[in-house]
């Protein structure tokens, strides 16, 4: 333990607009290439949109990670926060989910998975007023699906859309981009053997759920997914097709492709 020699109770917020008064306005040259880079994030995004837009109508009626990204972002209000642990279903999200001021979106940038479930009702919790968007991966959300048993105890209205894609994808990609194999024999991967209810598991946990798995039905789908979060927690389930790129570099000696 090392006791402080000075301490002292203030507001943060009002310390850093201090300091920033203090510090002045900033350069021209700094304004300009902040102006610049704010134009060129702009036109990223717009084209991002859309390739995303050619990528979904391109699936068909199967829903494709970029079918999934472009609802939910249609979905999702420009206030609304988004809790992100879609990782390779929702790599598009940000995206198509538009540009969102500092608290509306949570997520991470490490490899943990099985946060989001767990602090998106925490977000709730902390401000019950504001609508809340889970997006999460099937495989990461069985590391905290217990969390939606205390969302329906607290009357947390919290939405939930739970991208199942049949398995831990991000660990089958990067297990690809190891071995140079699309498919090996690696236990725990695909949630398969038995399969399981995601609806079914959701709802014994006291949440309202539902199920979809054609790219017309989505936008209503998630409608009625909002609706439902006035009588608490909702989930609606996503059937997504295709498979991730493999991620990552080969080991040395990994067998090739075959």
């Amino acid at each position: 333990v090392y006791p402080p020699h000075v301490g002292l109770v203030g507001d943060p917020a009002a310390a850093l607009a201090g300091l920033a008064q203090r510090l002045g306005p900033a350069p021209a040259d700094a304004r300009a290439r902040l102006a610049a880079q704010t134009a060129r994030t702009a036109e990223l995004r717009r084209l991002a949109r859309a390739r995303i837009g050619a990528l979904a109508a391109a699936g068909g009626e199967d829903v494709s990670p970029a079918a999934l990204c472009r609802a939910v972002g249609a979905a999702a209000g420009r206030r609304d926060l988004i809790v992100d642990e879609s990782l390779t279903a929702g790599r598009w999200l940000r995206a198509v989910a538009g540009r969102r001021r500092p608290g509306d979106w949570l997520g991470h940038r490490g490899s943990a998975i099985g946060w989001g479930i767990t602090a998106a009702m925490g977000a709730k919790l902390a401000d019950p007023a504001r609508r809340v968007l889970c997006v999460h991966g099937d495989g990461g959300f069985l590391f905290g699906a217990q969390a939606l048993w205390v969302a329906a105890r607290e009357g947390l209205n919290t939405a939930v859309v739970l991208a199942d894609n049949g398995g831990y994808e991000i660990l089958r990609a990067g297990l690809e981009g190891l071995t140079g194999r699309a498919q090996g024999n690696w236990p725990g991967i695909a949630l398969a053997g038995p399969p399981i209810d995601l609806e079914g598991l959701s709802r014994a946990l006291g949440a309202s759920a539902a199920t979809v798995a054609r790219h017309s039905e989505l936008p209503e789908a998630l409608r009625d997914l909002w609706r439902r979060t006035a009588d608490g927690p909702a989930v609606l389930v996503v059937k997504v097709s295709g498979q991730t790129p493999a991620l990552g570099y080969p080991i040395a000696g990994a067998p090739g492709p075959g």
